[in-house]
């Protein structure tokens, strides 16, 4: 071989639950240009991941994709890697998840490919040092990490032109570092200008291996690259320049096995917990990412004459508090978590597999972190993991002998006491500490979480769509320029921020005069403190009930009133679920008070799913404000329809949830829901209580 080599790899994924359509454009777009594209260039080699999330629908819907990437990977074109099944983020699952996945995947590999993986792609490169050992029991001879991942155990530019091997507990791991120079060029820098960096890297090692490995929908899917990539052909002339570096002797193209083969190691590196550069920013906390979001910008747009010393070691956030930043995906991992470990207890059934797919499904990693393609912001991947927790624990729940069951098991981990409530129909999530309110509604007939849907939080992107927004109406002396033409585009008076969580059965207490327009901006006056208080169990639960009580105040014009309120769950058979309501005028006079119960819920999408109210067909991304007493909700996607009576005459709000959020060709307003509300009047006399119910049934 000769001595200095480029290895240039892509990634492959679309997670679980996307759409089809987005499979189907992104294959048209990237997958299979891009390999086609490769085929024609022979000599060249490449090293590939395809998520198996991916690869089962390219078996099933493209084989001729199949059949083509099959005579690569036997002429030795393509060295293929493994990884887990399904794309987790590997320190969020079990150690022994991680093992089963990247074995059960190799396994899969080498019945589709006869060939088996000794690489592996680590998700979103997020790193911690234990994961030597699992990776290394599961065959795994090595992974690809960033530069800034060598960076920050101290290791510069200068030494990465090879690999390095790392242990723990004795087993043995070889990592690639994946230069950022040569991914931020790829595919935006001219062909000629990357294959001269490449040249003049190994010239200045004197040798050694540089690689790139990034996604392969950069070419061709994210926004204007598919022009750019093929109908301007930058791919193939920079597999024509790589070809005639090839054949002039510059450096050879190689598959990392192979390098691996023919060349040691350079040494022995442990590197701390990190991911590549973007993820650390996206992981701060809000405030903190205000401050560290102009450090790094400041860092990666210095030119080359004015780079400090100190800049390499520029490090954010770390990727597990992603789970803190946003509490709904800590929701679905800590559920996630819990099933993996019940489920291991039935590993004879002949229903574990099955239980287990459905489990290592739910651990694609997409929706539970957010950074520039939607991630958890996008409702119908987070439906799409729920719905697979939801199917694992449908079978669990039968095979632990069904029937109604009161746990605590998983949860509390932030500090919240949260009580899982499950019959053969229904589960619920309640969290006493945030208002005995439910942060999990699933129902097990289509088997998907009905109430969850995100709170509006602050993001520090919006503050640069808020800045330029105001800079715009300075510039046109006060008039704001209209959105993008596109209807989803977001503009900074769609940018709304909940002062609690979008959980369900919350109790409120208005002012007489609160408009549905207000509380939608949740820019309104509580007049409780019910929402997000604490209550306790009172012990007064009958059978098949959860009790909750707690003896708070509601401002009543200027006055301070005691007011105890005690709610009750029951879960009944035939998918019925009654939560009751009981409002008690604890001061010494009459007291006129405005209660409503909301229900926050997450229909597949507004385009599949209507309200019915008083007969008449009602969008869900519509207002809605009228006298009811009875709503239906009307899911075609999900096959079910689910009715919610209010037990006494009522005022009826609904309103479309929509969070502002960033994707890759900018900021976008995306249906997160609906809110349902149940709103009266309620006059009662010093001591006086009310009892009002809510019954639910999916029909």
């Amino acid at each position: 071989m000769d001595s200095s080599f480029f290895a240039f790899g892509v990634h492959c994924h679309q997670p679980v639950g996307n759409h089809p359509a987005v499979f189907e454009d992104c294959y048209k777009k990237s997958y299979e240009p891009f390999f086609k594209e490769l085929a024609q260039f022979p000599k060249l080699t490449m090293n590939v991941h395809i998520s198996g999330s991916l690869l089962e629908w390219i078996r099933e819907s493209h084989p001729e994709f199949i059949e083509l990437l099959a005579g690569m990977i036997k002429t030795d074109q393509v060295e293929l890697l493994g990884g887990p099944f399904y794309e987790a983020i590997l320190p969020m699952i079990t150690e022994n998840d991680i093992r089963e996945q990247i074995v059960q995947y190799s396994g899969y590999l080498r019945k589709l490919f006869g060939a088996a993986p000794r690489g592996m792609w680590l998700p979103e490169r997020v790193w911690e040092a234990y994961l030597a050992k699992p990776l290394a029991m599961s065959g795994m001879e090595y992974t690809l990490l960033d530069d800034t991942h060598f960076r920050a155990a101290g290791w510069l530019d200068d030494k990465l032109h090879g690999y390095y091997t790392t242990e723990h507990e004795g087993f043995k791991l070889n990592i690639f570092p994946i230069l950022e120079s040569l991914r931020y060029r790829m595919p935006y820098a001219p062909p000629e200008e990357v294959i001269g960096l490449i040249k003049r890297m190994g010239e200045d090692s004197g040798g050694g291996l540089r690689v790139m490995m990034d996604d392969v929908e950069k070419f061709g899917v994210w926004h204007g690259s598919y022009e750019h990539v093929y109908e301007n052909k930058w791919l193939r002339k920079f597999f024509t320049a790589l070809e005639k570096a090839q054949a002039d002797g510059d450096f050879a193209t190689t598959g990392l096995s192979r390098y691996m083969d023919f060349y040691p190691s350079d040494g022995l590196i442990y590197i701390p917990s990190s991911s590549y550069s973007e993820m650390g920013r996206w992981a701060m906390p809000y405030e903190a990412g205000l401050k560290y979001g102009p450090v790094l910008n400041a860092v990666k747009n210095a030119p080359a004459d004015k780079k400090e010393s100190w800049m390499p070691f520029i490090r954010g956030g770390f990727f597990r508090n992603m789970l803190v930043k946003y509490h709904e995906s800590d929701m679905m991992h800590k559920k996630m978590l819990n099933l993996s470990r019940r489920i291991d207890s039935y590993r004879d059934s002949p229903e574990f597999e099955k239980m287990q797919r459905h489990l290592f499904r739910a651990q694609c990693n997409c929706a539970y972190w957010h950074g520039i393609f939607g991630g958890i912001y996008m409702r119908h991947l987070r439906a799409a993991i729920f719905h697979e927790l939801l199917q694992c624990q449908k079978i669990l729940h039968r095979l632990a002998g069904g029937g109604e069951k009161v746990t605590n098991d998983g949860a509390g981990y932030s500090g919240y006491n949260e009580i899982q409530f499950c019959n053969n129909d229904y589960c619920l999530r309640i969290l006493p500490s945030l208002g005995a309110s439910v942060s999990e509604f699933s129902q097990y007939k289509s088997c998907h979480n009905m109430g969850f849907v995100i709170r509006r939080r602050r993001e520090v992107y919006h503050e640069e769509l808020k800045a330029a927004m105001a800079h715009a109406a300075l510039s046109s002396k006060g008039a704001v320029p209209p959105p993008d033409a596109g209807g989803d585009s977001a503009c900074a008076k769609d940018i709304f921020y909940d002062w609690y969580d979008r959980n369900s059965f919350i109790t409120h207490f208005f002012q007489r005069d609160t408009q549905l327009s207000d509380f939608a901006k949740s820019a309104y006056g509580e007049q409780g403190d019910f929402v997000n208080q604490m209550f306790s169990r009172s012990g007064k639960a009958g059978p098949g009930e959860l009790d909750f009580i707690r003896t708070g105040h509601v401002w009543c014009d200027d006055y301070f009133a005691g007011v105890t309120v005690e709610k009750t769950f029951a879960l009944r058979d035939d998918f019925t679920l009654v939560c009751g309501c009981k409002i008690r005028n604890d001061s010494d006079r009459p007291l006129r008070f405005y209660p409503g119960t909301e229900i926050n819920l997450s229909p597949s999408s507004a385009g599949t799913a209507v309200f019915l109210v008083s007969g008449k067909e009602e969008k869900c991304d519509l207002f809605l404000d009228k006298p009811a007493d009875k709503v239906f909700l009307k899911d075609d996607k999900y096959g079910v329809t689910m009715e919610f009576s209010y037990s006494a005459p009522s005022r009826v709000w609904v309103f479309p949830v929509y969070v502002v959020c960033r994707l890759e060709d900018g900021l976008k307003k995306i249906y997160q829901g609906s809110s349902l509300t149940f709103r009266e009047e309620l006059f009662l006399q010093a001591g006086e209580s009310a009892e009002r119910t809510i019954t639910v049934k999916t029909l």
